[in-house]
């Protein structure tokens, strides 16, 4: 056995960690690129899984052949992001010819407010504290800000696309190149196992928060259906994508559905129900449901997830704030797995236990 030589140990962190720097540097600038390159990337795991999924399916004694399990796989998350895509574009439309009377109601709300519980004179229009209220919250130009999103998610989508096609015609002959890169079979089998990790709990994870986010949006959904809220099915998906965002998610997945209920009926009693009734239904699930499906899955420390939040928003804005969780612990898989930079990964996780970073 070599001995430990401190100095180049000092030179392979130092390395790894310009090496963070610099790819920091480049995620910052190359975030057009990046972006639609990186949802590609998960959208080929979530392929991978669904092919697994889908050679398990028996026709005649026989096993479909992997060229169609992809093309089933490929198509079905295709389907899946178009009918997601023009929903949210149907839906905007409808919010943005409703946002009128949203922002009337909104102001009578406020000047209600302004008379019966600070005590002020109101006049027929609006007050000073509503117009400085109101000029922050304009319920169309967020409606116009949500079209515009749509149409740079179609944008995105294509490329996307056009990404993964290309990933789906590399993917045989990916483990031949690998070998061409690491000559030492041990070396080579460490690489491959920590990508087979990182496709793993990626898979797992984008597979069990999905149904955990099907399980908050449906009870949901019947909650605001039943009180007959305004584009329901937009908010009840709204709601299925914001739980993919740590913590902050699900209190902004609250928040908007009920707003709209306060502004929409002339009763509180809606408000009450949509805002307890999702509150509940996001209490259940994130204590009794969640902890059990995903278990300890992520042993990430709550630091490390809040200011991944933080950092990917910064970097990328709404997709960067979707994708935090699963790019945080393919970082943190990676610097558990060198040796050199195991004691960042020990720092950043739960309960400093590693054990679990083995291939599985």
């Amino acid at each position: 056995m070599m001995p430990h030589d401190p100095q180049r140990g000092a030179l392979q962190t130092a390395a790894v960690l310009l090496t963070v720097a610099l790819g920091g540097w480049l995620i910052v600038v190359g975030k057009a690129f990046l972006v639609p390159l990186v949802l590609a990337v998960f959208a080929f795991i979530l392929v991978q899984a669904l092919d697994r999924l889908w050679g398990r399916v028996t026709v005649g004694g026989h096993r479909l052949p992997p060229i169609m399990t992809t093309f089933l796989s490929a198509t079905f998350l295709t389907l899946v992001g178009a009918s997601i895509i023009n929903l949210v574009a149907a839906n905007a439309g409808g919010v943005a010819a409703a946002a009128p009377g949203y922002q009337a109601r909104l102001t009578d709300l406020v000047n209600q407010f302004e008379s019966n519980v600070l005590g002020l004179e109101v006049d027929p229009g609006t007050t000073d504290l509503s117009d400085r209220f109101l000029k922050h919250l304009n319920v169309a130009g967020l409606a116009t800000q949500l079209a515009s999103g749509v149409a740079s998610a179609v944008g995105n989508l294509s490329l996307v696309l056009v990404y993964l096609f290309f990933l789906l015609l590399e993917r045989p002959f990916f483990e031949r190149k690998m070998a061409r890169i690491f000559k030492d079979t041990g070396r080579r089998a460490d690489a491959l196992g920590i990508l087979r990790r990182i496709d793993h709990d990626v898979s797992v994870y984008l597979g069990l928060k999905s149904l955990v986010s099907v399980l908050t949006a449906l009870p949901a959904y019947g909650i605001m259906l039943s009180v007959g809220l305004d584009f329901a099915e937009f908010w009840a998906l709204l709601i299925f994508g914001l739980n993919f965002i740590p913590n902050v998610g699900s209190l902004i997945a609250t928040l908007l559905p009920s707003s709209i209920a306060l502004v929409q009926f002339d009763t509180l009693r809606p408000f009450a129900l949509v805002a307890l009734g999702i509150t509940s239904v996001q209490l259940v699930v994130a204590n009794l449901v969640e902890p059990n499906l995903l278990g300890r899955r992520l042993n990430m420390s709550p630091l490390l997830v809040i200011t991944g939040l933080v950092g990917w928003s910064m970097l990328w804005g709404v997709p960067g704030a979707f994708l935090c969780v699963p790019m945080t612990n393919i970082a943190l898989l990676i610097l558990a797995n060198v040796p050199s930079t195991r004691w960042i990964a020990v720092l950043l996780s739960r309960d400093g236990d590693l054990v679990e970073e083995a291939a599985p």
